[in-house]
């Protein structure tokens, strides 16, 4: 009856009349929680009903609760409840209210609310902050102030981390400048803010804000580079020859002025009209062309990471052009998704942002550093026969046989994304194509990066929205001030923190993902009956799964297809294959689950 996720139970099994086990709970050993959340489904005169939102069955019971709550209490609102020790309860006490019956998105508050997240700090954490002395910094570092520096990020980006530069040097050389926000200057080991940052190690973005690792009185104002005000940085300084290849690297910390606050869109129009060439930037109106000083910057950082992008490629560096989808939710509750566009501008930070890391975690290593290391490992063999599989549904047969004759790696891997580029479904594919391979993690052991073709690599250039930069930046400031030797106790202490890293990372991938489900399920609920021309992205043996352009995936349960031996389906008659395109109509939303599903009604040419 109500036990819940996570609780330890004592079950019987039996075989069903449809020779599949089933099981039943007998009773409840010990609760997980002893809190949990309820929905109210009914108010009349008798009381309150709730049901349990995380109970195995949908029963509805009384809820107890004092009389001025009573009365307010609204049906659909979310609260939190005690969690009862029956099997089968007939009431549950109100604890508190989680979110109100209008808000379209309640069931994104009860997602935070479950996850303990909150948006807010602690007044005592934020007044416990120490702020440097920005004057008394200035003696201390290297003043780069009279450089042109600039930032370029998102239109509504407020914590921005870094910035750059390009000069000009002897033998027709280039000097990339790399200049990251000097959080630890602000954020000190072992202070209550660290400890409150550490705790959340990320910044979670989610449609219409952040949930960030640090309050907006350093990630959006002192820590943040904004335009025209001084700033502490931690810089790497990278050289490059005239074609673009690597020669050296130095770190300093720094004092730095940006003069001008760029955005992708203004950036990529300004490079689109002085090379032509990059015909697939938006031409958007929003945003301003940079000022007269910036113009010879950005034209040679744009010819220096095309430089450098050459180099990538011959190391065998894979590249995905995916385009992340966001909603848009005005003030009615309505929203509006859309694939962002990454363009030139997008590519030229990128490029610099994987110099800074790839070069500065080599140099660690050299300097017999700690290094907390971005590791991408190679596809296990079950990854890799996933792949081949896709290889096999998707390319004509000619051009399987030739990938066939190549050892599944980088170049092959390559070969693949080429050739689906300018095809409808290219981005179904490549994200096919990135589920087969290994996921990132954090670890003291440099096990280099599979995607990125590097034997080293780190996160150094967020530190206001990712811990493990921040513990770069610490380390890297311990050597330049120091010998570096640290004991094996301090190792130890770091690998911990870069387990939980990875695990905090997964935690935040999970919760980003399930808001936008919550936002998507949202968006159907009103749209039951229509009808949507979709995509196949996913075949399995009881569900079938299609996506609607802009990218909104809904389901198709078993009951409508019949799977076949190889991986394709039968409806109505007419197979159907992954990207094939097929007409669906809604039929039905789950909220609790976030399930949008659909029918199908018939399929359509390609």
């Amino acid at each position: 009856g109500s036990a819940s996720t996570g609780d330890l139970v004592k079950y019987s099994s039996h075989m069903s009349r449809f020779n599949t086990l089933q099981w039943r709970i007998v009773s409840i050993i010990r609760r997980f929680n002893d809190q949990t959340y309820a929905e109210v489904v009914a108010k009349n005169e008798k009381g309150i009903s709730v049901r349990l939102i995380e109970s195995l069955y949908h029963i509805s019971i009384l809820l107890n609760s004092p009389p001025e709550v009573r009365a307010w209490l609204h049906k659909g609102d979310i609260v939190l409840v005690n969690n009862p020790k029956e099997l089968l309860p007939r009431w549950v006490n109100y604890i508190s209210l989680v979110s109100r019956w209008d808000n379209p998105l309640r069931f994104v508050d009860l997602l935070l609310d479950q996850h303990a997240l909150n948006r807010a700090f602690d007044p005592l954490i934020i007044e416990s902050i120490v702020l440097p002395n920005i004057k008394s910094e200035r003696a201390k570092r290297e003043d780069i102030r009279p450089l042109s520096v600039i930032t370029i990020d998102g239109l509504d980006a407020k914590d921005l981390d870094d910035a750059i530069s390009i000069e000009s040097i002897e033998n027709d050389w280039w000097r990339l400048g790399v200049h990251i926000a000097d959080v630890s200057s602000y954020v000190t080991e072992w202070s209550p803010i660290d400890r409150e940052a550490a705790d959340r190690w990320t910044s979670i973005y989610i449609s219409g804000g952040v949930i960030p690792m640090l309050p907006e009185l350093l990630s959006n104002d002192h820590c943040s580079l904004n335009s025209e005000t001084d700033k502490l940085t931690l810089s790497a300084w990278m050289d490059y020859d005239k074609n673009g290849n690597f020669q050296s690297i130095r770190i300093s910390e720094t004092i730095m002025r940006s003069i001008w606050r760029g955005d992708y869109d203004s950036v990529g129009r300004y490079v689109a009209t002085n090379h032509p060439e990059e015909k697939d930037t938006p031409k958007r109106k929003d945003g301003s062309l940079p000022p007269i000083e910036t113009h010879t910057l950005l034209d040679n950082f744009y010819t220096l990471t095309q430089l450098i992008n050459t180099t990538h490629e011959k190391l065998g560096k894979l590249e995905f052009d995916t385009n992340e989808l966001s909603v848009d939710m005005d003030t009615h509750g309505e929203m509006n998704f859309r694939k962002r566009d990454r363009h030139v501008a997008h590519r030229m930070i990128e490029t610099a942002m994987i110099e800074a890391n790839r070069h500065i975690a080599k140099w660690m290593y050299d300097q017999k550093l700690i290094v907390p290391s971005r590791v991408h490992q190679w596809p296990s063999p079950e990854k890799i026969e996933i792949y081949t599989k896709l290889e096999q549904s998707t390319l004509e047969e000619s051009l399987q046989k030739a990938l066939q004759k190549l050892p599944v790696d980088r170049a092959r891997i390559q070969r693949f994304l080429t050739h689906i580029r300018t095809l409808p479904e290219s981005d179904i594919l490549e994200r096919k194509i990135l589920s087969t391979l290994s996921k990132a993690y954090y670890t003291a052991n440099a096990k280099g990066h599979f995607g990125l073709a590097l034997s080293h690599y780190i996160h150094f250039t967020s530190p206001i929205r990712r811990y493990p930069d921040l513990l770069a930046h610490r380390i890297i400031k311990e050597h330049l001030h120091s010998d570096g030797q640290k004991s094996n106790q301090h190792i130890k202490k770091i690998e911990k923190l870069l387990l939980i890293s990875s695990e905090r990372e997964r935690r935040a991938i999970e919760i980003e993902r399930a808001v936008f489900d919550i936002y998507r399920t949202q968006y159907f609920s009103s749209r039951i009956g229509q009808q949507y021309e979709a995509r196949i992205t996913s075949i399995l043996p009881n569900v079938l799964f299609v996506e609607i352009d802009p990218g909104l995936e809904v389901s198709i349960s078993g009951d409508y297809f019949t799977q076949q031996a190889d991986n394709s389906i039968m409806i109505s008659g007419k197979p159907y294959r992954i990207t094939d395109r097929i007409h669906i109509e809604i039929t039905h939303i789950n909220s609790l689950l976030s399930r949008v599903e659909a029918r199908p009604i018939k399929k359509l040419s390609t």
